[in-house]
């Protein structure tokens, strides 16, 4: 982590010579040379006050329901259901805004928000920007290497390719067409996947929801083979290896350096892990509908959901804490234990050790400074 003592001295800095949002006067203006002078804008106003550690603070979203960027202006920016959320671990987000059909991205430093891919309209097509389409994405996840971002396009049962310019290509399945097949990355099929995540060779691991299953695809789109859970789909609760092991409905996921993908078991309340060799095991229990799962730099696993409204830290003993919110449906910024969130769907932390939560149900991306 960067020494959160200087981060926040430059976050009080930006925030002073934004002006307004505190009321402090700026300091008089240097003139600079006519070929270093910027162009004139608006000023961007900071998107979170001035943190204690450990405060729950909003980044971006005004809480209204709509689809808008923020176009010179940092601050006016909505949603339609946040929902994945990753970070490329340098200042940029990228969400799955979900019931927009869109991918948007936002700097962590600004709050400032511009859609990537889609247009606001449900849809199947692949193209540049505005051109492409998604239906109700879900889990994004982002490859270092590239840059690029794949993303669990539900609505569509496949897996979308998004590279830094906004170009979208089916990456996995056959697109709009449910189903339980593996094999080569393009003919087989998904049913609703909604968790997405990439290990360092490219392998990209996919939780198919509607088959209850966990699956993986070879780097550069190859063959898409069994993880774990049962063949034919079935639900069920059981801890074993490969297709032994049941699954209820899982969601999101997220893979720690100790090579485990970690599963958010929705409908047994549980977090399960996975072994490099495809044994699972409990890893906790007691959690209500567990939704969003990341990876903290202290190795503990962080999972959010819809029906507790809290986000819990998972140890490696598995022991579980609450981490931020107190489980009341609402919208409070400042301390996480005082804090109130509605669906903390998408979780993702950034390289200093932040953590920043997509809060479905408040239309909102939230920052928690630690």
């Amino acid at each position: 982590m960067t020494n959160p003592l200087t981060r926040r001295a430059l976050t009080w800095l930006t925030a002073t010579l934004a002006l307004g949002a505190t009321g402090c006067q700026a300091p008089a203006a240097t003139v600079l040379p006519a070929a270093l002078a910027p162009v004139a804008t608006p000023l961007a106003a900071p998107r979170f006050s001035l943190l204690a550690l450990d405060d729950v603070a909003t980044l971006a979203g005004t809480g209204a329901i709509g689809f808008r960027d923020d176009l010179d202006q940092a601050g006016s920016a909505t949603f339609n259901g946040p929902d994945g959320l990753t970070s490329d671990g340098a200042g940029t987000l990228s969400v799955t805004d979900s019931q927009n059909h869109a991918i948007r991205q936002l700097d962590a430093q600004t709050g400032f928000v511009r859609t990537l891919a889609g247009n606001g309209a449900q849809g199947y097509a692949d193209g540049v920007g505005a051109a492409a389409s998604f239906r109700y994405p879900s889990g994004i996840t982002r490859d270092r290497r590239t840059g690029d971002l794949y993303v669990a396009d539900r609505g569509n049962h496949c897996i979308r390719k998004v590279d830094p310019l906004g170009v979208v290509t089916t990456y996995a399945g056959t697109g709009q067409v449910a189903g339980n097949l593996d094999g080569p990355a393009r003919q087989a099929r998904f049913n609703s996947p909604v968790g997405v995540a990439i290990a360092p060779d490219g392998t990209l691991f996919v939780v198919d929801y509607g088959n209850n299953r966990v699956r993986k695809v070879a780097p550069d789109g190859g063959e898409v083979t069994p993880v774990a859970g049962a063949l034919n789909g079935f639900a069920g609760y059981v801890d074993g290896h490969g297709a032994t092991a049941r699954f209820r409905q899982p969601r999101q996921c997220a893979l720690g350096p100790d090579g485990f993908l970690y599963v958010a078991d929705g409908y047994n309340d549980a977090l399960r892990a996975i072994s490099v060799s495809g044994s699972v095991f409990t890893k906790a229990t007691g959690l209500y509908r567990p939704e969003a799962v990341a990876v903290g730099p202290d190795g503990g696993v962080y999972v959010g959901g819809n029906i507790d409204r809290r986000i819990h830290r998972i140890g490696y003993d598995g022991i579980r804490t609450t981490f931020a919110g107190t489980g009341v449906w609402g919208y409070a910024d400042g301390p996480r234990a005082d804090a109130q969130f509605k669906m903390p769907r998408g979780l993702a932390f950034d390289d200093a050790g932040d953590l920043y939560v997509a809060d479905l149900g408040n239309q909102r991306i939230r920052r928690i400074d630690l």
